[in-house]
């Protein structure tokens, strides 16, 4: 059983897609191979008509397996991943974007990764990003991936996770960077992992993350990490995961 993390906030303002999302998520969620997975639609405080739109939603579809939990003030798409952690009663969670950038043909065969801890979807179509962002984007990689030894084509993936390994560590992280905070203690750790390439929409918004607020949360965080795996608890995160190939 898989529990999908579907975070939003004001998507009503940021975007014009969120019914063509939500009309989307209707049809995945109906096909019975999702009848005994678990749908957490997380408002993180938004200020616009996101939420009337999620709880009218909620009402049309009229399935118990569809949960929506909410933040009376923006708490950080961190935060709101930890929380419905904590809440979570399957054995896998995946990080699902509430902004329509992953078409869900990529999730037909998600329960066939559910025998790994670690699974990441990546992004092969960069030509949407712009030139700052894609270069941005680049530099986040190699850094990690020069600082922490691992290999992988994109840190801030969409991801399924094995609940069971997420809980034997502790997240620092209540905003975005939670994704490179995670997927790398993972990567650090003796856990089974493999990628799996998608074409993200090309109309999707791509640049908002871009901001001098969220490079500084960025850095912090990188700090954070680096001094955590490489001097406090260097000897619980002294592993590279393993790659398998499917």
């Amino acid at each position: 059983m898989i529990s999908f993390f579907i975070p939003f906030y004001n998507e009503v303002t940021k975007q014009k897609n969120l019914i063509s999302f939500l009309k989307e998520l209707n049809k995945f969620i109906k096909k019975n191979k999702n009848n005994k997975n678990q749908f957490i639609l997380y408002d993180d405080g938004s200020n616009d008509k996101t939420l009337d739109y999620l709880e009218n939603f909620k009402k049309k579809i009229k399935k118990k397996n569809v949960n929506i939990l909410r933040n009376y003030s923006n708490k950080g798409v961190g935060f709101s991943f930890k929380n419905s952690l904590k809440k979570c009663k399957t054995r896998f969670i995946f990080f699902l974007p509430g902004d329509h950038d992953l078409d869900f043909k990529y999730l037909d065969d998600i329960n066939s990764y559910t025998k790994l801890d670690l699974t990441l979807f990546f992004p092969i179509n960069f030509e949407k990003y712009s030139s700052g962002r894609y270069f941005l984007t680049m530099l986040f990689r190699i850094i990690y991936g020069v600082t922490f030894g691992i290999r992988v084509n994109y840190i801030q993936s969409p991801c399924l996770y094995s609940v069971k390994e997420l809980l034997r560590h502790k997240f620092n992280s209540d905003r975005f960077s939670i994704w490179p905070e995670i997927n790398t203690k993972l990567l650090k750790s003796n856990i089974k992992f493999t990628e799996v390439p998608v074409k993200f929409k090309k109309k999707s918004i791509v640049d908002r993350t871009v901001s001098f607020k969220n490079l500084l949360e960025v850095i912090l965080m990188y700090l954070l990490t680096f001094f955590e795996i490489k001097i406090f608890k260097r000897r619980k995160y002294n592993q590279n995961a393993k790659k398998v190939y499917l």
